[in-house]
């Protein structure tokens, strides 16, 4: 068991901690308080320089001849002014982008309501066939490419995309059967005129090798070949 002495000295370090956390957390809530006070300090000497900032311009006014206080005023009328409007537009909480966009549908419905019926219906089938047409453009351009694409690979073309670029596929409106002829006919023709373009190491189909071609001529343009078939 423990001795007295030894009681008594774990008595007195319980005591020691204990008032040395209450010394802490009173140190502590001055400096919190010291600090709340400093800031409310600061914040009314703030608003004193404010003011008397303020008092001062008011008074350096009342100073000035009549003629030059009419002339600031002048001058701050149209600061006013903005300012004004920019709280109205602001009242309800909505920015000028905001009743600008409002006022934007606002005309669109009013538009709508004054169109008639028919008119509303012309309106959503011009829209429609726009849409349509755009659709059908693409489709066609995609059939084109894929077209050149492979043919140019049955005749051997290094890069069909290239083959793509140098022909003119404009007068072409649907890919049907016509029109992969006139493809054809486009790429045999490109394939005589630049035989670079096509792959060296290729033979013709019957075991005869191509060997390599011409060089590309410096004077030719590589520019779109014209469609010499047309439908």
């Amino acid at each position: 068991m423990p001795t007295p002495e030894e009681i008594a000295a774990t008595e007195k370090a319980a005591a020691d901690a204990k008032a040395a956390e209450e010394a802490k957390k009173a140190a502590k809530a001055k400096e919190d308080a010291d600090k709340a006070a400093k800031i409310k300090e600061d914040a009314d000497k703030a608003t004193k320089a404010k003011e008397d900032a303020l008092k001062t311009f008011e008074e350096y006014l009342e100073t000035l001849p009549e003629d030059q206080r009419k002339k600031f005023d002048e001058h701050v009328a149209g600061l006013k002014s903005a300012l004004v409007t920019e709280r109205a537009l602001n009242r309800d909480g909505k920015t000028a982008a905001v009743r600008l966009k409002e006022l934007e549908d606002a005309e669109t419905k009013r538009k709508e309501a004054a169109m008639t019926e028919k008119e509303r219906q012309d309106a959503k089938i011009a829209t429609l066939e726009s849409e349509k047409l755009a659709l059908s453009q693409k489709i066609v351009e995609s059939d084109k490419k894929a077209a050149v694409a492979k043919i140019a690979k049955e005749l051997t073309f290094i890069d069909p995309g290239d083959a793509f670029s140098m022909i003119d596929l404009s007068k072409i409106t649907v890919v049907d059967t016509d029109a992969l002829v006139m493809i054809k006919g486009l790429l045999e023709a490109l394939a005589k005129a630049k035989p670079y373009l096509l792959e060296s190491d290729r033979g013709d189909g019957l075991g005869t090798p191509r060997g390599k071609g011409p060089k590309k001529p410096k004077e030719k343009d590589d520019k779109p070949l014209k469609p010499t078939i047309r439908f």
